[in-house]
């Protein structure tokens, strides 16, 4: 059971009377706190509420670290709250809060996540619309609606490099919260699994295909098992979290993101997840300079941007490699001679480097751990670089 202690007055200068008031409203609003919310601020305050507990808070809220000033990965996420937007910030600047444009969802957009294989994201709000968006634009495009299992709401999406399937979480509220895997075409959806998380939210998932879920009942970060969806707890995120959150994981540099609503300091934070332990380190107040705004601001998902599954560099003319995903090996070919193939994974490490001398050959991968790969091929003196998922 989560408890908040409640403070003195911080109201001074008016009446007694009024003081008494105040406080009253304030404990009210502080005990309403305290309960378990899985969608939007909006939803449980008015305005004016949200106002005065945005005053109480300022006092206790951490500053934004000093350094942090950029040289982050850009992350992409909603603000339905203020502004109805779609933008970015940076996870070395999360103060700042980009409008790329107006957002397009019809209800509340309580689940996101980057799709490398069409650029764009994939978003489902509280109503079961599926939307996509594109990053550059902010425009959204209703794709149809989605029937999450047993009359849960999606509350997490992540994509899974390793099946190239998108992965959701979604939870009633009551006690029931299950894994799926979601077609972003047809929308279908299969049920992979009950996590036995009283409240899921949030969606994280690694380059070894480990999934993680945020259940905001008990403030514990879970490993989830994405063959049957059982979750084995990591321990505590260390704050006291409510309302949606969002996950992304930044393949790259290998960092989980956090987009979190923080009801200690009533406001969205970014925060990292240690993917061992489960605690969480507290990087910044998203959106806190600008455009400034306090608690009223929700981010209820957040994602960093990774290219998509096709041609990184320019192509080069005739040159072709197949399968992919590919299990055991890829099939190379190309019209002029294929003098070099370089394959790096995702952290920039070199992990094959063959000369090949031939217009046409085979490159065993078998060896190589699951997930995202670079491969660069030189032909006749020319370079361009693919990615390819090895399963």
């Amino acid at each position: 059971m989560k408890t908040i202690t409640i403070l003195s007055a911080l109201l001074f200068g008016i009446s007694t009377i009024c003081v008494a008031q105040t406080d009253n409203n304030l404990d009210e609003l502080l005990s309403r706190l305290d309960q378990n919310h899985r969608g939007s601020i909006t939803d449980v305050f008015t305005v004016e509420e949200i106002q005065l507990l945005d005053t109480y808070f300022a006092n206790v809220r951490p500053q934004n670290p000093t350094r942090l000033k950029g040289g982050g990965v850009d992350l992409f996420a909603p603000e339905n709250n203020v502004n109805n937007s779609f933008g970015h910030y940076n996870s070395g600047d999360p103060g700042t809060y980009n409008i790329t444009g107006p957002g397009g969802t019809a209800d509340f957009e309580g689940a996101g996540a980057y799709n490398p294989v069409s650029g764009t994201y994939f978003v489902i709000d509280d109503a079961g619309n599926a939307y996509e968006v594109n990053p550059d634009t902010g425009i959204y495009t209703f794709l149809g609606t989605v029937e999450a299992p047993n009359g849960e709401n999606v509350t997490g999406l992540e994509f899974n490099p390793l099946d190239n399937k998108m992965y959701a979480i979604s939870t009633d509220g009551e006690g029931s919260t299950t894994v799926s895997t979601i077609n972003t075409t047809t929308l279908a959806v299969e049920e992979v699994g009950g996590t036995g998380l009283t409240l899921g939210i949030a969606l994280g998932i690694d380059n070894a295909g480990n999934g993680y879920a945020l259940d905001i009942d008990v403030d514990q970060m879970f490993r989830i098992n994405l063959n049957d969806g059982s979750a084995t707890s990591l321990g505590g995120i260390g704050f006291d979290s409510s309302f949606g959150q969002g996950m992304g994981f930044d393949h790259v540099n290998g960092i989980l993101y956090l987009s979190a609503f923080n009801n200690t300091t009533f406001q969205s934070e970014l925060r990292e997840v240690d993917t061992v332990s489960g605690a969480t380190s507290f990087l910044g107040a998203i959106g806190s300079v600008v455009p400034g705004g306090g608690g009223i601001f929700q981010f209820a998902w957040t994602g960093p941007q990774t290219s998509q599954l096709s041609v990184l560099d320019n192509n080069l003319s005739g040159f072709d490699f197949s399968p992919n995903p590919v299990t055991t090996a890829l099939s190379l070919s190309a019209l002029a001679n294929i003098e070099r193939i370089e394959i790096h994974n995702l952290l920039g490490q070199s992990v094959i480097d063959e000369v090949i001398h031939q217009t046409n050959g085979t490159l065993d991968v078998s060896p190589l751990p699951a997930g995202i790969y670079i491969l660069t091929a030189t032909v006749d003196g020319q370079q361009a670089s693919y990615q390819f998922i090895k399963k």
